[in-house]
């Protein structure tokens, strides 16, 4: 991992974002994006009911919130037919195109009841430090 970092920041041709392995389904551990690429991410166990939203936030490794990624209506279904094939129903499946610059990233996953206000109910959260986070590294 840290000769994938090394490595880009010895190239320098190519700004590049590289998934760790942490609580999403996917991207698989050690994979590698270049700025302007779309990532697909995959959590399970995300609720498909219509009177909630889902909402992903990207964060910089220190914990400063960078950018809201999307807002989705929970009961929208956004899969193509090779990810139908290849996902279970409860998965939920969001692509976000990398607009960063340099730096350590990791995106967190909220489910948030309609309504409920600007706020994220903590019993609602379904990522926290142990749970459905995603860590980007970008190169």
């Amino acid at each position: 991992m840290k000769l994938s970092i090394i490595s880009a920041l010895l190239i320098g041709a190519v700004s590049s974002v590289i998934a760790e392995l942490d609580y999403f389904d996917y991207p698989k551990s050690g994979s590698v994006y270049n700025s302007g690429d779309s990532v697909t991410f995959v959590v399970e166990d995300v609720t498909d009911d219509s009177d909630d939203s889902i909402k992903a936030f990207l964060f910089t490794a220190d914990g400063d919130f960078v950018e809201e990624m999307g807002e989705w209506r929970a009961d929208e279904d956004f899969r193509t037919p090779e990810e139908e094939e290849a996902f279970d129903d409860g998965d939920f499946i969001f692509r976000w195109s990398i607009d960063v610059g340099d730096g350590d990233y990791y995106a967190e996953v909220y489910e948030i009841e309609v309504g409920a206000g600007p706020e994220i109910a903590d019993e609602k959260k379904i990522a926290t430090e142990s749970r459905k986070k995603r860590s980007i590294y970008s190169a």
